[in-house]
């Protein structure tokens, strides 16, 4: 029983992290790869270093800004598609992390937490306070 508490609950936080986890690995892996495309021009300048950050930092923030816009095209949607389909699916736990993530940023999102309810759960008269995440054909609401 204390076994699969401390299991659950370390799965639980594993995956909650590993989102955060893994964005921070591909952001520091990105400034570093601005950094190694900004430096030499640093050297050449003799500029300060503090602005071979703020360039990095915001090299990172222009490449995340340029894939979010080339994958809201139709082609970069289309290569996202394929790509999850034939890589990112066989990856362990990619589905699980995608469909954690998606109610808060993905194209449902607009639909995702609009409407607050009250609900009795249980049947107890004991009301929790939610949002509606979701309508299925059936019309019923998650």
């Amino acid at each position: 029983m204390k076994t699969d508490f401390i299991r659950s609950n370390f799965f639980t936080g594993f995956i909650a992290l590993f989102p955060i986890a893994l964005l921070t690995v591909v952001l520091f892996w990105l400034y570093r790869l601005v950094t190694r495309i900004v430096a030499p021009f640093d050297a050449l300048l003799g500029t300060a270093n503090w602005l071979t950050v703020v360039i990095s930092i915001a090299g990172v923030f222009i490449i995340v800004f340029l894939v979010g816009v080339v994958v809201r095209t139709r082609i970069g949607s289309w290569f996202l598609k394929q790509t999850e389909r034939y890589v990112l699916f066989h990856l362990p736990g990619y589905r699980a992390i995608k469909n954690i993530i998606e109610p808060f940023v993905g194209s449902a999102y607009k639909d995702s937490f609009q409407s607050v309810v009250v609900v009795d759960i249980y049947g107890t008269g004991t009301f929790m306070m939610g949002f509606i995440t979701d309508k299925t054909p059936e019309l019923k609401l998650t």
